[in-house]
């Protein structure tokens, strides 16, 4: 592996992982980014930032309980998924037997290789679509395509949509301009690490990467936060930054930093293609 030349007191070649541990995730999922990119020539660290609590719970049980009233579901991250889990986890064998008799015959549109593997494993579904998407524009553009060909309802019935207080109105606008009806339920909100300043300061500030790998707008803001906390902007200018999407790299740009290269999808071979294909251009 070729690195730049460079007097910046950062570790060549090791990347920080800031990425949020999912729940039910195997093993080898949560490593995935981890072996692909040391088997690139790169070391890896990990930085489990964010901390997700669930909400609505009962009101998206409810709305599980009435699939003839929908025409899929659309799951927009991991924790999309583990939402419909809990739903479907308290302790109700009603809502678990419509799940597997009616909702598993819709089709469950995730964002992205990643999101697609968690529902599999979390929700034992297998009619979904979206690996292939990489944010929430393209597959949203995915439904529309599959709403013009026919194959599916979605111009009939709404689409359930479970996902984050914060979501975006990507999905929600290009649907409705469309003419695709939409059920929105925020079912989580993502707060940071309580150990995220101690973590930060082990992994970044005492032996910094070269490359910092950041998942999410919302992980870009509360590092942001212990950053300007303890003055260290400086060191951030020191450090590649790489997005996980555009939504993500947008966000890193209105932090007043630079964006070193950006991942077209959440998953583990992309990261390390967009690494290579920027080192291959210096």
């Amino acid at each position: 592996m070729r690195h730049q030349n460079s007097e910046m007191s950062v570790i060549q070649g090791k990347v920080l992982l800031c990425k949020a541990k999912v729940q039910g995730e195997s093993e080898d999922g949560e490593k995935g980014y981890a072996k692909v990119l040391e088997s690139a020539g790169f070391t890896c660290d990990h930085l489990s930032i964010l901390r997700f609590e669930f909400v609505n719970l009962d009101d998206l049980q409810s709305l599980l309980l009435a699939p003839d009233l929908y025409s899929g579901l659309i799951l927009t991250s991991p924790r999309s998924a583990e939402a419909v889990q809990l739903a479907l986890g308290q302790q109700n064998r009603k809502i678990e037997f419509i799940f597997n008799e009616k909702w598993s015959q819709l089709p469950i549109y995730c964002v992205g290789a990643a999101t697609e593997r968690i529902t599999r494993e979390l929700l034992n579904v297998q009619n979904c679509r979206g690996s292939e998407t990489g944010n929430a524009k393209d597959l949203a553009l995915l439904i529309v395509q599959d709403a013009k060909s026919g194959t599916s309802t979605a111009n009939a019935k709404p689409l359930l949509y479970p996902c984050s207080i914060i979501a975006r109105d990507t999905i929600a606008v290009t649907l409705e301009a469309a003419g695709i009806a939409l059920s929105k339920l925020p079912v989580y909100q993502t707060l940071p690490s309580e150990t995220l300043a101690t973590d930060l300061n082990e992994l970044l500030f005492s032996s910094p990467p070269e490359y910092l790998v950041l998942f999410s707008p919302s992980a870009v803001k509360h590092i942001m936060n212990v950053v300007d906390q303890n003055k260290q902007k400086a060191l951030m200018g020191l450090i590649k930054l790489v997005a996980i999407g555009p939504v993500t790299e947008q966000a890193i740009l209105n932090a007043g930093l630079q964006v070193y290269t950006t991942s077209k999808q959440p998953e583990p071979v992309a990261l390390a293609n967009a690494l290579k294909e920027k080192l291959l251009l210096l």
